[in-house]
């Protein structure tokens, strides 16, 4: 155990060159450096992966995996995650790169910089919702964009994010829950004031009309 914790010891560190990386989003990749530092005699290898975080994989960028090996002498090697090319607008979206803490060897992952963050920048000149109209509405032709083709943009980008499809879809439901809701209540206070009430008030009348007949007997 004491020669295994030595041999560790002297494992060279691996980490991402930096915490964040930067990339526009009409680029066709991201290069993330990977650095080795400490004894460089041997040959040291380790896993990555990356991971969603508000970008998703298939979306926005391509899921990536792999290993990383340094020969004997390197101190330095890159990892390279295609983006997907994307013709909506939206935010500056985010993904995780992360070394792999259980696929190292001769190798020790940095305390902090074993993971990094990439943040894809939008292309100035974006338009919401989507490209579509973005002749129009870049010179301020508003007038030439058809409003309830606009809305129909509108759906369908919020209609690729699966969190905002699922959600629409139950605002929805609850929707039509609420108003099959009122509809029963309404039907049901009708059916009160038309059939409920008038039988009532009809058997009052009836009872009135009986009552005056029995006091004009009387009476005779």
């Amino acid at each position: 155990k004491l020669g295994q914790q030595g041999r560790r010891a002297k494992s060279p560190i691996v980490q991402f060159s930096s915490f964040i990386y930067y990339v526009m989003e009409n680029e066709p990749f991201m290069s993330m450096e990977v650095m080795r530092i400490g004894n460089l005699s041997e040959r040291s290898s380790v896993g990555f992966r990356t991971r969603d975080a508000t970008a998703k994989a298939g979306v926005h960028y391509i899921s990536t995996s792999g290993t990383l090996v340094f020969e004997a002498g390197e101190n330095t090697a890159v990892i390279k995650v295609p983006l997907e090319v994307s013709v909506r607008w939206d935010t500056t979206l985010e993904f995780v790169a992360e070394l792999v803490h259980t696929r190292l060897e001769n190798a020790i992952p940095g305390r902090y910089l074993w993971q990094s963050l990439i943040k894809i920048m939008q292309v100035r000149g974006d338009c919401f919702p989507t490209d579509r109209f973005a002749v129009e509405i870049t010179k301020r032709r508003f007038d030439k964009v058809p409003a309830n083709q606009l809305f129909l943009e509108y759906c369908k980008m919020n209609s690729v994010e699966p969190k905002v499809r699922r959600g629409t879809l139950k605002l929805m439901a609850l929707d039509a829950l609420c108003n099959l809701y009122g509809t029963a209540v309404l039907v049901l206070l009708l059916y009160a004031l038309c059939v409920v009430f008038r039988e009532a008030d009809a058997a009052t009348a009836a009872a009135a009309a009986w009552g005056c007949r029995g006091r004009k007997r009387a009476l005779l």
